[in-house]
């Protein structure tokens, strides 16, 4: 499958919830934020959200 981007957004583990769709077209990846940060583990998650735009054919 390839996707494209929709939307990106630093949300706060804390609070943030993530809607999930039946169709299973959309994509979300959620990783830890700030990308840099020298002490891991805050709270701040960078979410990306994805939707297909095509199906790759079968190996």
């Amino acid at each position: 499958m390839r996707f494209t981007m929709q939307d990106r957004q630093i949300v706060d583990a804390r609070t943030a919830t993530i809607s999930t769709q039946e169709d299973m077209r959309q994509r979300i990846l959620v990783t830890c934020y700030p990308f840099h940060a020298i002490v891991p583990g805050g709270p701040l998650r960078y979410m990306l959200i994805a939707e297909t735009v095509e199906r790759l054919a079968e190996d």
